[in-house]
């Protein structure tokens, strides 16, 4: 005979109708509390982390730019999902999680406050998909505008497609989602003829995290054949390479919880991971890039990157007085003084500096004149 174990040991409860015995395990209560634990770890980082990230983002831009598109895209998708991981954080202290309710499958009890939470963060949820495609969108858009004609369509139209096929999904998912919320049932329909949606948006959101982490890597590859280097040079990283290298390495963050999301044994969501992961990089390169450019001039990034040099024309013109000599310099430059370098290399139009055909125009003409006597 072998000798008993407690750790193994099962136990009944009795049902609401007073006769049916539901056996539960204690293997099932560990893990349950376990897998709760971890979850709510992972949930509080990710909810300081977009704080964090929240409050930099409107800390270290003015308001001016944040009222731009693209930056107050990434504010909302960092404001978005504050709200879904708190409110996703909300199911663990609730009648959802009540013992009773947990392994009997019971949920007559739960109340009608904790029904509308559970389809609020499903809600919510949608809306952070939204706005995080939206923003690898734009990203993306930015970065291909200057490719030959061909491929830039091309990209952008795979681009479209994904993201509005990840979205068109989601929201399926998030209407059975809803409805199963509602019915206290698994999402799929009662005899699970729906549950190819969940999987099949799973599996898009994922594609569109790893088609944008290969679109941001083969401009940084095309980057490097064309400057044959990838460390910077004696002027350290210009905006648009500091651009470049960060939505190219930073993705992988979000690739890697993205394909963790087909191993459910891991105590671990990976699928929120994957969002949280995508609205906190995403800002932080254009930020590195504003801190790291500080003052200096957008003419040297521009050309590290297109390879143009700028135009100037000098003028030298020597007077009666033989110890006098006039030096007129004229200059185009790339950028106004004070222009923000990542504004430029995102090439958002502003006070006419882009025309229609979006070739950038510098119009400013800076002109210096020394008189060497």
């Amino acid at each position: 005979m072998e000798p008993f174990d407690p750790h193994h040991q099962v136990f009944n409860i009795t049902a609401a109708d007073g006769k049916t015995q539901v056996p539960i395990s204690v293997d099932q209560v560990n893990f349950n509390y376990f897998y709760a634990f971890s979850i709510c770890i992972s949930y509080g980082s990710q909810i300081g982390a977009s704080i964090m990230m929240l409050v930099v983002v409107v800390a270290m831009n003015p308001t001016v730019k944040i009222l731009k598109a693209y930056t107050a895209a990434q504010t909302a998708a960092l404001a978005a999902n504050v709200v879904r991981m708190v409110i996703l954080s909300l199911f663990f202290p609730s009648e959802w999680n009540e013992f009773y309710a947990f392994f009997s499958g019971d949920f007559s009890h739960v109340p009608l406050a904790d029904y509308r939470m559970s389809v609020a963060g499903n809600v919510i949820s949608l809306v952070v998909v939204v706005l995080v495609e939206l923003c690898l969108v734009m990203q993306a858009w930015s970065m291909v505008r200057m490719w030959n004609h061909k491929w830039r369509w091309l990209a952008t139209g795979i681009s479209a497609t994904i993201s509005l096929s990840a979205i068109a999904f989601r929201f399926t998912f998030c209407v059975l989602q809803s409805e199963a919320i509602v019915n206290a049932r698994v999402p799929g329909g009662p005899n699970g003829a729906m549950r190819w949606v969940p999987r099949t948006a799973i599996s898009l959101g994922a594609a569109s995290i790893f088609w944008f982490c290969a679109l941001f890597n083969v401009q940084l590859v095309s980057h490097i054949v064309k400057n044959r280097r990838f460390l910077p040079g004696t002027a350290g990283l210009s905006p648009v390479e500091v651009l470049a290298c960060a939505n190219s390495v930073l993705m992988v963050v979000p690739v890697v919880f993205a394909s963790l999301q087909w191993f459910p044994s891991l105590p671990i969501e990976a699928g929120s991971l994957t969002y949280t992961s995508v609205v906190v990089v995403l800002p932080l390169g254009t930020l590195v890039a504003n801190r790291l450019t500080g003052g200096r001039s957008v003419d040297n990034s521009a050309a590290s990157w297109n390879s143009k040099p700028s135009a100037t024309h000098s003028n030298v013109t020597t007077s009666t007085n033989p110890n006098a000599q006039l030096v007129t310099h004229i200059g185009s430059s790339r950028g106004r003084v004070g222009s923000d370098p990542v504004d430029i290399e995102l090439n958002w139009p502003e006070h006419g500096s882009v025309t229609s055909g979006g070739v950038r125009v510098h119009r400013e003409l800076d002109q210096e004149v020394q008189r060497l006597i």
